[in-house]
């Protein structure tokens, strides 16, 4: 104690006075000193200038029971003014004091745009459990309000504190539809502030909420708008969404989409040409040039176009041609190759497989050997071997050879006459003189 003493006296103060305000820390000097002539008494106590100053007097003045009194222009201006001077409170009092009488003041829609600042200001430093018990019950309401605009933009403004504040899922099914909301606003300033935020939620919430609802309505904005500053907002949503959707997405719904541009401001040219780039990049050679060098080559030749704006245009055209004649004549060298492979494979010495007689082995045996299918019992007793009469009848007759044994009459009659044709020769003409 009487070390603390020591350092109040000498000026030094404790450990964290330096961030209160100046009035509180001499009301604490002068009520702690060991000099009693310095000391404040219970008198003297209500007239010290830290009971009179703007902390104070901001305290008594959100008091319900005086505030109730007010009238709204007076709230209002209190409530601009409150930004000011919140850094002269702890964050304990804060929390305690003024955040409850703030949420409380919500329930009038026309302090909403007035109250919002202070809120975030405060609950930029509650952990977010606390926020999430505190605050976020009284803000829910506000997410699918869309009058006044003001509110809607507050939130806006606010939408990183309250995607850190809040779980993954209660940002997901509680938050972001005032994201949607604003989205289909008919205030451009509305629609523009939520465009802002799609970049970073491309970002951090998942793949499936980007495809199947992000994109969906920010296509929609950038169909209908006509608005040319929210034309190239919706563009620059889409150049970062590139990197989150998938080919498909990509080709079958973006690129169908940016053809029916037909305005010809440099400003969505320009913003065009982006997303053409990033989607050169990440989509196959067969779409780039079927789908985005086509476009690019159309608006390259846009009659608003400067010179320097052409050679943009000129230059990612180079650079997805380059891709595209790398990428093709790479595929094409593969394929000669797995081409020149299968024909090696074709025409080269493979190894016989089991009943496969090659064709001119077989003609060449054949010429050397008897025809296949003529056979003759094995011989007995030394003696040649039978011929049967339906495989050499002709040949017999006409041949004068031997005939097989046909063992019947007429066939019997016919073999011993040619037997006696053959074994006495016939006797030679005589000449005869004329």
């Amino acid at each position: 104690m009487r070390s603390n003493v020591g350092r109040l006296e000498g000026g030094g103060g404790l450990r964290g006075m330096e961030t209160w305000d100046q009035d509180l820390r001499a009301l604490v000097t002068n009520l702690v000193t060991a000099k009693t002539y310095t000391r404040l008494s219970a008198q003297t106590l209500p007239s010290h200038s830290y009971f009179s100053s703007l902390a104070i007097s901001t305290l008594n003045f959100l008091d319900r029971s005086n505030f109730a009194s007010k009238t709204r222009e007076e709230k209002v201006a209190f409530m601009k003014g409150l930004t000011s001077v919140l850094d002269r409170f702890s964050e304990g009092m804060k929390r305690r004091k003024i955040l409850p009488s703030l949420l409380e003041e919500m329930k009038d829609p026309l302090l909403l745009s007035s109250i919002l600042p202070n809120v975030f200001n405060i609950s930029s430093n509650l952990d977010p459990t606390q926020f999430q018990t505190m605050v976020l019950p009284s803000l829910k309401p506000l997410f699918s309000i869309k009058d006044p605009p003001v509110v809607m933009m507050a939130l806006l403004e606010n939408l990183e504190t309250l995607q850190a504040k809040t779980t993954k899922q209660s940002f997901r099914t509680e938050v972001l539809p005032l994201v949607y909301n604003a989205l289909e606003s008919e205030h451009a300033a509305i629609q523009e502030r939520a465009l802002l935020t799609v970049p970073n939620l491309c970002e951090t919430i998942d793949y499936s909420e980007v495809q199947s609802v992000l994109f969906p309505r920010v296509a929609l904005v950038f169909t209908k708008t006509r608005i040319l500053s929210v034309k190239v907002s919706t563009l620059n949503c889409f150049l970062s969404m590139v990197k989150t959707l998938d080919q498909t997405n990509l080709t079958q719904k973006l690129v169908p989409l940016l053809s029916k541009i037909r305005t010809k401001e440099p400003a969505v040219m320009m913003a065009t040409l982006q997303v053409q780039e990033a989607m050169g990049m990440k989509v196959d050679r067969e779409a780039v040039a079927t789908l985005v060098l086509p476009q690019l080559w159309t608006m390259s030749v846009g009659p608003l176009l400067n010179v320097d704006q052409f050679g943009r245009f000129m230059q990612v055209i180079k650079i997805l041609g380059e891709r595209i004649e790398r990428e093709h004549s790479q595929y094409l060298r593969d394929s000669q190759r797995i081409e020149d492979k299968s024909a090696i494979n074709t025409n080269g010495v493979s190894p016989s497989t089991p009943g496969t007689v090659d064709f001119q082995s077989l003609v060449s045996a054949s010429a050397k050997s008897p025809a296949v299918g003529v056979t003759s019992p094995p011989s007995t007793n030394g003696a040649a071997p039978a011929t049967s009469w339906e495989d050499d009848v002709w040949g017999s007759m006409l041949g004068g050879s031997e005939s097989p044994n046909l063992g019947g009459s007429g066939r019997g009659s016919l073999s011993l006459a040619s037997s006696s044709r053959t074994q006495s020769p016939a006797p030679p003409i005589k000449p005869t003189a004329n």
